[in-house]
């Protein structure tokens, strides 16, 4: 207890001015505020002020991708399903649409077209959220344009064992969204 006291103590003298961090818009620190409580030794707290600001965008995005990764990676067949390039242009590739996957993961793989280049065949896959999500910033991405493609990647099929190609997918997908 005393460490904390003393490390407070000596932080007081920088902390008597408000705090605005440059990299966090949406949190403000107050000052460092000492109170004495009826033992006579002062107390200290740090006072978080953060407004109600929604998750943005693309932490909503990228967090969504890597839950729609788990699931994929949750079961060998979903792996190889989708590294084999199985599946016609426009359909669903992950998850499926049972229970209540497009509620909780709020976004979905889909299949695109399947093409050869460089005499390598490969399978385009979409990046799209669901109208159906919990995630309110999601839905509010899906109720403007559910058809929206976030990020795209294309996997070449039989170059990778099916756990790197499928890795190296959800990374490229990754990526892409990132832009």
């Amino acid at each position: 207890m005393v460490k904390i006291h003393d490390t407070l103590s000596s932080l007081l003298p920088t902390l008597a001015q408000p705090i605005v961090p440059h990299n966090h818009p949406f949190q403000v620190i107050s000052m460092l505020v000492a109170n004495t409580v009826c033992t006579g030794l002062p107390r200290y707290s740090i006072n978080y002020l953060t407004n109600s600001t929604p998750v943005t965008m693309g932490r909503a995005l990228r967090s969504s991708l890597e839950t729609l990764k788990k699931w994929v990676f949750q079961s060998d067949s979903r792996v190889q399903k989708i590294a084999k390039g199985q599946g016609i242009p426009g359909t669903r590739a992950a998850p499926t649409q049972a229970g209540n996957n497009d509620k909780k993961i709020g976004s979905r793989l889909d299949n695109g077209e399947a093409f050869t280049k460089g005499g390598k065949q490969y399978k385009r896959y979409k990046f799209q959220v669901n109208k159906g999500a919990d995630e309110k910033t999601l839905k509010e991405l899906a109720d403007k344009d559910s058809h929206k493609v976030w990020a795209q990647a294309d996997m070449p099929i039989g170059e990778e064992d099916d756990y790197t190609a499928v890795e190296n997918l959800f990374a490229d997908l990754e990526k892409d969204l990132k832009k």
